[in-house]
């Protein structure tokens, strides 16, 4: 009965064993990406990709993917909300307004109160209310006027 057991058991060791080889070389062989179904083959080890090669250069950005942006200037309003405010900040630099939102859950500890004339540098994601630019601020460094 032992006799046997060890000879399942070694046969079963033995499959699994070439199952494992077969994935390895069933991986090694499917190693490229296809970015289209007009696109050329590339190459998943490669660095760089020869765009002369391609019909048409795919730029594509993926939809998680957040611009982040730095806006530096004064507050010259404020307006409450209900876990935070929107700050109006004035880029010093361009002259282009922006509204900061400011809430105590993106900012837990570096949450802080401002004012207008205070300078402020805030950074996070940027996005488009309407016309108005829009950052939701991740960082905050707050200088008092």
């Amino acid at each position: 009965m032992k006799k046997t057991f060890f000879i399942a058991a070694g046969i079963a060791m033995l499959t699994l064993a070439s199952c494992k080889n077969k994935d390895a070389e069933e991986s090694t062989a499917n190693d490229t990406i296809v970015a289209d179904t007009s696109a050329v083959a590339v190459d998943a080890t490669a660095t760089t990709v020869d765009t002369a090669t391609l019909a048409e250069p795919v730029k594509r950005v993926p939809e998680d993917v957040k611009e982040i942006m730095a806006v530096a200037g004064t507050v010259t309003a404020v307006t409450n909300g209900k876990d935070g405010y929107t700050a109006t900040v004035l880029n010093n630099k361009d002259s282009i307004v922006y509204d900061v939102v400011i809430s105590r859950i993106s900012l837990k500890e570096a949450y802080k109160p401002v004012k207008a004339g205070d300078k402020i540098l805030a950074i996070g994601e940027q996005y488009k209310v309407g016309e108005r630019n829009t950052v939701k601020a991740s960082s905050l460094k707050v200088k008092a006027s």
